[in-house]
Formats: structure tokens, sequence, C-alpha cells
């Protein structure tokens, strides 16, 4: 992706996704469900 930085600098980002051990757990599979319930 490209941002804005300091003083309107423009600069490449490398975004990548975080992701905890067993984030599902207490929450179950959140995502999933809203995509197949629309």
């Amino acid at each position: 992706q490209k941002r804005v930085g300091k003083n309107g600098k423009i600069f490449t980002l490398c975004k990548f996704r975080t992701m905890v051990n067993n984030s599902e757990e207490d929450t179950g599979p959140v995502w999933a469900v809203k995509v197949v319930k629309g």
C-alpha cells in the first residue's frame, strides 16, 4: 500500500495480518458467520 508520511512524503507499506493463537476460542468463527448470513 502507498501511504503518506511525514511532510507529505509517500512511502510503500507491506501490510501483514496479525493473528493471535486461538483467537476464535472465545468468540467463535465470527467472520465466517457474518459472511454466511450476509
